[in-house]
């Protein structure tokens, strides 16, 4: 078997060639490399998430299909979002972690906007903080989306 290949990207890539089986390396939440497999090209289109791995959280999601997770808003609008972590204003060291929701243009091809969360996780570490918020629920995030949206709403007088 072959490994250690790496592309432009940084991403390692092993083929076993014997069996057609491609291991391709995915971010996990916690930004460590996970081995996603697939046994054939439709496999590539619809992965299984690994065992472990939910994704139907927050941070599950884009170690399975690697990508953020996207919503439509009950604005209409295309949102995804992001996990963002900054030191606590506190002054005790720890850290807080937020949402940030981009807001697409209707074709998806540029950023008209976002949206961001207040904190909704703290840590001693950056990444502890972004593992906690990784947890939330898709459904979770959605809701965190539209109270967003409806307080947006609200403030611009659409409501």
């Amino acid at each position: 078997m072959e490994s250690g290949i790496q592309d432009s990207a940084g991403v390692a890539r092993c083929f076993r060639r014997d069996r057609c089986i491609i291991f391709l390396l995915a971010f996990s939440p916690t930004d460590s490399l996970a081995p996603v497999k697939f046994t054939n090209l439709e496999d590539r289109l619809n992965p299984a998430p690994l065992e472990g791995i939910d994704d139907g959280t927050l941070g599950g999601y884009p170690a399975v299909y690697g990508r953020a997770p996207g919503f439509e808003g009950s604005d209409g609008h295309a949102y995804t979002v992001a996990v963002e972590v900054e030191p606590a204003d506190d002054g005790t060291g720890e850290w807080v972690a937020y949402l940030v929701f981009l807001r697409w243009a209707a074709g998806g091809g540029a950023i008209m906007g976002h949206l961001e969360s207040g904190d909704l996780a703290h840590g001693p570490s950056g990444e502890a903080a972004r593992e906690s918020v990784g947890e939330l629920s898709l459904r979770q995030v959605k809701a965190v989306l539209e109270e967003l949206i409806g307080e947006r709403l609200r403030e611009s007088g659409e409501e």
